[in-house]
C-alpha cells in the first residue's frame, strides 16, 4: 500500500514557518533507503503548480501517480511547502517533492539576491534533510535548473557537527547524487562550495579547549596539504623574532602558546601578485580581561570564525583549481613580506551585528572595484554583504590628535567605523577591505537559512570569499 508521509523538518519549521508545513512523518525510518528530491513551481493565475523536468519525466515514469498524489495533498508549489511520499517508485524508497516558488524567478535589484538561486538552495536543502531524517543514506537532487545551488543547499542541509558525540549517537550523513541532469560540473563545484563551508563550521564549533591554536594549526594543515597549499606554521620564537609584539600581549594572558600560520596557494605563474588574506584566529575570546559576562561566553569561541572561513575558501579554490595566487596570514592566540594586489581581512567586531543582525556581513573598503567584487559575489551565493562608511569624517577622528600620530580609541561613539578608518591608516599603499562577521560567522539564532542549523556555527562567509575569488581568477566566465 502507497503511504503518505507530511514534512518537514521542525528546527525549519521554526526558523521559516510561512513557507515549511507543519506536518510530522508519519512513517518510521527505512535503514539504506534511496531517497529522491524533486522541485514544483508555484502556481499562478489559472496555472497549477508544474513540476520541474525531471519532475515530469519521473511523473510519466510513474504513469502520472506523482501529480495525482500531488493534487490530493493540495501541494501549491510555495516556496519550502511539499511532502514526502513513501513507495511509489522501485527505485527510491521516498519521495519528497518541494515548493521552489515561482518559476522563471531571478535578481531581484531591491534584495541584492539572485532569488532563483536562492530559492533552489532552500528547496534542495529542505527535501534532502526531509530524507535524511527518515534514514535515507542516499539522496539524488533534481537540478532545478540551477545544478551548483542545488547541490549547495543539500550539502549544508545535511552536514551535522559530530566530534563531541559518541558513534551509536553520529547521525547519518547521506550520500548525495545529483538526480537526471548533464551539470554534473557545476553539481560538483556546488559540493566543493558546501564542503568549504562545512569545514569551516566544523572549525567554528569545536570547543574551546578542543580547539587551541596548536588544534586549530594541526586542523588546518590535515585540510590543506593533500591539496598541495604550502602551509607554514610559526611558533613563539619567530613571532618573537619578528617583534611582533602586539599579537604576544594579546596571548599572554592564556598559557596556551600562539601561532602564526602562513598558506600559500599558487594556481598561476609564481610572479604574479597573490591575493592576500588576514583571519582573525582567536580561539576563545573573554574580552581580554574577563570583561565579557557568562551569559553567551561559549559563543566566543567563534572567534576564530574569520580564520576557519579563510582556510575553508582556499581548500576550496585549490579543488577548483583556480588561476590565480593567495596567501593568508593566521594570527592564532586566546585572548610579513608581501606585496600583494589586495588585502581582505576577516575578523569578528561588535559594532554591525547591532545593525544587520545575521542579515549580512558588513564589509569596509577603500576600494569601488574590491566593494562592487563583493557586492555581486554575494548577489549570487545568497549570503549578502553591505558596504559601510570609511569616511574622512571618521578618519578625522583618529588622526587629528596632538600628542601621536594616530588614536586607536578615536572620538566619537561609531566603533566600527572608528576601527575601520584606523585599520585604513594601517594598510600600506594597498587595495583593502575588512568583512565583520560578528552577526553572520557566530551562532544561527534569528532569520536562519532553512539549509543551516539552528544553535550552531554558520561557516559564513566561506562561498562568498569563493565565489570573489573566483570572479577575480576567471573574469570572463560568467
Amino acid at each position: 500500500m502507497n503511504r503518505l508521509r507530511g514534512t518537514f523538518l521542525n528546527s525549519i519549521i521554526r526558523a521559516s514557518s510561512p513557507v515549511v508545513s507543519n506536518i510530522r512523518h508519519a512513517c518510521g525510518e527505512v535503514p539504506g533507503a534511496k531517497g529522491l528530491v524533486v522541485g514544483i513551481y508555484q502556481k499562478e493565475g489559472d496555472k497549477g503548480p508544474k513540476l520541474t523536468t525531471s519532475g515530469e519525466k519521473l511523473n510519466e515514469r510513474l504513469h502520472g501517480r506523482l501529480e495525482e498524489l500531488i493534487c490530493q495533498t493540495k501541494i501549491d508549489g510555495r516556496l519550502g511547502r511539499g511532502k514526502v511520499f513513501n513507495n511509489i517508485d522501485p527505485e527510491y524508497t521516498a519521495i519528497a517533492v518541494v515548493g521552489v516558488g515561482l518559476e522563471g524567478i531571478g535578481f531581484n535589484e531591491l534584495e541584492m539576491l539572485d532569488e532563483g538561486m536562492e530559492n533552489v538552495r532552500k528547496a534542495a536543502g529542505i527535501g534532502a534533510r526531509s530524507l535524511q531524517e527518515v534514514g535515507c543514506q542516499e539522496v539524488s537532487v533534481d537540478s532545478m535548473d540551477y545544478a551548483e545551488q542545488a547541490a549547495e543547499g543539500a550539502g549544508l542541509a545535511t552536514w551535522r557537527f559530530t566530534q563531541q558525540l559518541s558513534k551509536k549517537n553520529t547521525p547519518l550523513l547521506p550520500k548525495l547524487e545529483l538526480y537526471d541532469s548533464p551539470e554534473l560540473d557545476n553539481w560538483t563545484r556546488g559540493i566543493f562550495k558546501a564542503d568549504a563551508q562545512n569545514l569551516a563550521r566544523r572549525l567554528s564549533d569545536a570547543a574551546a579547549n578542543c580547539m587551541t591554536p596548536t588544534t586549530f594549526a594541526q586542523n588546518a594543515v590535515d585540510a590543506l596539504c593533500p591539496c598541495g597549499i604550502t602551509v607554514e606554521v610559526r611558533t613563539m620564537d619567530w613571532i618573537e623574532t619578528q617583534r611582533l609584539h602586539s599579537f604576544l600581549m594579546i596571548a599572554k594572558g592564556s598559557c596556551e602558546p600562539p601561532v602564526l600560520m602562513e598558506l600559500s596557494y599558487c594556481g598561476t605563474e609564481p610572479e604574479e601578485k597573490p591575493i592576500m588574506f588576514l583571519g582573525k584566529g582567536i580561539t576563545f575570546n573573554t574580552g581580554g580581561i574577563n570583561i565579557r559576562s557568562c551569559k553567551d561566553m561559549d559563543e566566543y569561541r567563534a572567534c576564530m570564525s574569520g580564520a576557519a572561513a579563510c582556510v575553508a575558501m582556499l581548500r576550496c579554490c585549490a579543488a577548483l583549481s583556480l588561476p590565480i595566487n593567495i596567501v593568508c596570514i593566521l594570527p592564532l592566540c586566546e585572548n610579513i613580506h608581501y606585496k600583494p594586489r589586495l588585502v581582505v581581512d576577516v575578523a569578528l567586531w561588535q559594532g554591525t551585528q547591532k545593525a544587520f543582525g545575521g542579515g549580512a556581513t558588513g564589509i569596509f573598503s577603500n576600494s569601488h572595484y574590491i566593494w562592487k567584487q563583493f557586492q555581486g559575489a554575494s548577489a549570487l551565493t545568497g549570503d549578502r554583504v553591505w558596504r559601510l562608511p570609511l569616511w574622512n569624517y571618521y578618519k578625522r577622528q583618529v588622526t587629528d590628535e596632538l600628542g601621536y600620530d594616530l588614536s586607536n580609541d578615536g572620538r566619537g561613539r561609531a566603533s566600527s567605523c572608528l576601527a575601520a578608518a584606523v585599520l585604513n591608516e594601517m594598510v600600506p599603499c594597498s587595495d583593502w577591505a575588512h568583512l565583520d562577521t560578528r552577526g553572520t560567522g557566530m551562532l544561527t539564532t534569528y532569520g536562519i537559512m532553512p539549509y543551516l542549523t539552528k544553535g550552531r556555527m554558520t561557516g559564513r562567509p566561506t562561498r562568498t570569499l569563493v565565489q570573489f575569488i573566483y570572479q577575480l581568477a576567471c573574469p570572463n566566465h560568467k
